[in-house]
């Protein structure tokens, strides 16, 4: 039977499963994070590419692969605060917001936007968005939207805070979004394919970044600085240090 892999179709998360993609032992669903977790939970992966919120929920059940990541340290591009103004600093703007328009494709940026807030002693409400599109146009001057993935880099020229900026300003903390977890129960066979699948990805760096900007619709340079300088995937000291740092400050009764 063909391993069951969900992964995330954002650029960011592309080199870690662009050379899975044609393996015929694997059975690949692309999906966004908030997806593949409730795939996974319902036992229709074997091994899926979710928010690192999920493990911290589902830490007696989730195991995951300890070397990789979605990781970004000082800034991240492509998780975003979207509003009306940014000429104020981010702790004293924040307390002029109504609401918070959350993107309902992943937890993890929503938990660590509760973290900063929790910090912030913000007293607005967060309400989740399906459609971050119509949710942009019509932002009402006291609401903000956080948005993740492509939609976000997509719109990035648009009035933003970068989140992992604000978190890493206020915690100095990298951010590990996500993870590639699986079932402590029934671990999948030879898990050593998704390191040599990301190997693969940095030995043809060149060829594989332009193919990710035909793939997403992004420039080549823009895919070199963000794939090579924003997005790293290792995990590192650095990286599980503020994975625990997460950990121990997640709100775990976000919906």
């Amino acid at each position: 039977m063909k391993l069951r892999v969900g992964a995330v179709n954002f650029l960011n998360a592309y080199p870690l499963w662009a050379n899975l993609e044609n393996d015929s032992s694997i059975e690949l669903l692309l999906d966004t994070p908030a997806n593949l977790a409730q795939a996974l939970k319902a036992d229709k992966l074997d091994i899926a590419l979710i928010s690192s919120v999920e493990l911290c929920r589902e830490g007696d059940t989730y195991e995951y692969i300890p070397d990789l990541g979605i990781i970004a340290d000082e800034k991240s591009y492509s998780i975003r605060l979207f509003l009306h103004d940014t000429q104020s600093p981010f702790a004293t703007f924040v307390h002029t917001l109504r609401k918070i328009f959350t993107d309902n494709a992943s937890r993890s940026s929503v938990a660590q936007l509760q973290i900063i807030l929790a910090h912030l002693r913000w007293q607005g409400g967060l309400t989740e968005t399906s459609d971050n599109a119509a949710t942009l146009k019509n932002l009402a001057p006291d609401e903000g939207l956080l948005a993740i993935g492509d939609f976000a880099l997509q719109n990035r020229v648009h009035a933003s805070f970068d989140l992992q900026s604000i978190y890493f300003d206020l915690f100095h903390q990298p951010m590990v979004y996500a993870l590639w977890c699986y079932r402590k129960i029934n671990p999948p066979p030879d898990l050593s394919r998704f390191m040599l699948a990301y190997r693969a990805f940095m030995t043809h760096r060149k060829d594989e970044i332009s193919q990710a900007a035909q793939r997403f619709g992004f420039s080549t340079d823009f895919c070199a600085e963000y794939l090579n300088g924003i997005i790293r995937y290792e995990l590192d000291a650095a990286a599980l240090t503020g994975l625990e740092f997460f950990k121990s400050n997640v709100v775990y009764d976000q919906p």
